[in-house]
């Protein structure tokens, strides 16, 4: 019986406990205990009471403690344990008395304690066999990643050698909050073989595309949409040519891409606009109704003499 199990643990422990402190002076007694503690599945067995249940009379026990290797236990040896008694119970009378599951044990008194020693036991080789389970799965699954690091290690970090280039060459298409993520994506840690991670390398190329199609839809949009205002003016080659040239000049200036009020560069309705046509060797009629619709906004920054070809404007 469990009971006498816990009896015979806890005479031996006293026995141990009265010879070693023979030679010092006897401390003061401790209060009373409910029950002897036993340690078995990383719990500490109180004794509740004795119950008469539909299977016959059983002792009830709660285990007392952090549940998480009682929780394990259960995973992998339920039926075993189950065969002896434990289980999980709301436990009026105990510790916590969370009113929630707690381990328990509803021990057939009846069998002895072989049973529950030998359960015991074979719950032991279960977790045994499952850490060594899980292990195995680690270093598969670490193996594998060692691999497909290594087969697919130039294209991850072609990834974010992509993603530093756009973050340099196109640094006015990048919104902060997106440019923030991205910068972050570079400093993630590297994978094995020295490749970044593929979740950081699929997250970069996301990125990469979604600004690239952000630029692609702003220039079809500034080939296809011509400002009628300026339209007839754009006609002229001349008027192209120069307005290319402004294009360029406030652009050179707009370095902080519209993210300070400065009075210098592109505002921000004009920001992708601009850099987009800067690009272009040449403008078109409608791009550079385009042109000239953003140029005429920011007039003041172009030098006299182009303002005046322009717009016919004097400085």
């Amino acid at each position: 019986m469990l009971s006498l199990l816990l009896l015979a643990i806890g005479l031996a422990t006293v026995l141990v406990t009265v010879a070693a402190a023979a030679s010092r002076p006897a401390p003061p007694l401790p209060s009373p205990v409910e029950a002897i503690p036993l340690a078995a599945l990383g719990l500490q067995w109180r004794r509740l009471r004795d119950v008469n249940t539909r299977r016959g009379p059983r002792t009830l026990w709660a285990g007392e403690g952090d549940p998480v290797e009682y929780q394990c236990a259960w995973k992998v040896a339920r039926e075993a344990m189950s065969a002896v008694g434990y289980s999980w119970s709301v436990l009026e009378g105990s510790v916590t008395g969370t009113g929630t599951l707690e381990p328990c044990c509803w021990e057939d008194a009846s069998l002895g304690d072989g049973p529950i020693l030998r359960a015991l036991d074979q719950v032991s080789e279960a977790l045994v066999e499952n850490a060594a389970s899980r292990e195995r799965e680690e270093d598969a699954r670490r193996r594998s990643d060692e691999l497909r690091a290594e087969l697919d290690g130039s294209v991850r970090r072609e990834a974010l050698a992509d993603l530093r280039t756009s973050l340099r060459d196109l640094a006015w298409a990048w919104p902060r909050r997106k440019r923030e993520l991205a910068e972050s994506l570079l400093r993630e840690p590297e994978d094995y073989g020295g490749a970044p991670q593929a979740r950081v390398a699929q997250l970069a190329r996301e990125l990469v595309h979604e600004v690239f199609y952000a630029i692609d839809t702003v220039r079809r949009r500034a080939a296809s949409d011509p400002l009628h205002a300026w339209l007839e003016r754009a006609e002229s080659e001349e008027i192209r040519r120069l307005a290319l040239v402004g294009v360029l000049h406030v652009t050179a200036q707009d370095e902080d891409c519209a993210s300070v009020r400065n009075s210098r560069g592109w505002g921000r309705s004009h920001t992708h606009l601009g850099h987009v046509l800067a690009e272009e060797k040449s403008l078109n009629v409608i791009q550079a109704s385009q042109a000239l619709g953003a140029l005429h906004r920011h007039r003041k920054q172009l030098p006299g003499w182009l303002q005046g070809k322009l717009f016919g404007e004097a400085a």
